[in-house]
């Protein structure tokens, strides 16, 4: 399948009690809410924490979001009114400027921004706990899984798709395919030109296969990536590219690699074996057989 993943923001809230600090702080502002700035479309997992003093304990509660920059590079949210205090944290990816803006009656009062890639900006006001870390989940990429999605990209990008891709109907792509897409890419944008997948973001599916989402730069233009990994093997790809023209991909004309799984599907019909050939199916089509 080819295009763009459309992924919804995943939320999430746990509480607890703990002991906090009573020395002084200040206290959290009336009509408060927060701004994330950064580079359009860039992913960052967002956190914010609630804190209630209760004598010597303070309870919270808290919410977590993987959110993704709109098309001006913002993100903004309303904050919870009548706590005592409150916690906001952003895991950053990406080495590029990200900040996040605390907002009182829509006016800034404080700004924190990073100097690197993979670090935690957070903004504290009111009751703290008395480990206050507020620790959002870290969504940046490891060496290793850099240095595997490069070595997926670039086995891909030669014509031996089939050695990186999920053997049989489980895979939502085929190896024919995908290396006809980078074939394509490759084409109309040119060679990979910045290896470091900067700000490049790893999730779980909802199958339960890793997911990794990035920008790719290539020497003529830039596309997003979405892709899932099954054991180290290509499960998906998704792709998309303003800079693409609209006829810049056509299907196989060679269709040999596909006769084992066409024979094989009109065997199951044949003999009524209607899950055998349910599951020779794609994925992407099952639930529409």
């Amino acid at each position: 399948m080819i295009g763009l993943l459309g992924m919804l923001a995943m939320i999430s809230t746990v509480g607890c009690n703990f002991e906090f600090s009573t020395g002084g702080f200040e206290p959290p502002p009336e009509s408060a809410s927060f701004r994330v700035e950064g580079p359009p479309g860039q992913r960052v997992n967002v956190g914010v924490r609630y804190h209630d003093s209760e004598g010597s304990t303070v309870s919270w509660h808290m919410e977590t979001s993987s959110v993704e920059l709109n098309e001006e590079g913002l993100y903004q949210a309303d904050l919870e009114g009548g706590h005592d205090g409150f916690s906001i944290g952003v895991a950053v990816p990406t080495k590029e400027t990200v900040k996040l803006i605390l907002l009182a009656d829509n006016e800034a009062i404080e700004t924190q921004s990073n100097s690197a890639s993979r670090v935690r900006l957070q903004i504290d006001r009111g009751v703290k706990m008395e480990d206050n870390e507020l620790k959002t989940d870290a969504i940046w990429l490891k060496k290793d899984d850099r240095d595997n999605l490069l070595k997926i990209i670039d086995t891909a990008a030669i014509g031996n798709a089939t050695d990186v891709v999920v053997a049989g109907s489980d895979s939502y792509v085929d190896a024919p395919t995908l290396n006809l897409l980078f074939k394509a890419i490759a084409k109309n944008l040119g060679a990979i030109a910045d290896r470091s997948l900067d700000g490049w973001t790893t999730f779980k599916m909802e199958d339960g296969d890793a997911g990794f989402e990035g920008n790719l730069i290539f020497d003529k233009g830039h596309g997003k990536v979405t892709l899932g990994l099954r054991e180290g093997k290509l499960s998906k790809f998704y792709f998309a590219s303003e800079q693409l023209p609209p006829d810049w991909f056509s299907v196989p004309e060679d269709t040999s690699s596909y006769q084992t799984y066409s024979r094989q599907l009109i065997d199951a019909l044949w003999n009524e074996d209607y899950d055998g050939a349910l599951k020779l199916y794609s994925p992407s089509i099952r639930e529409t057989v």
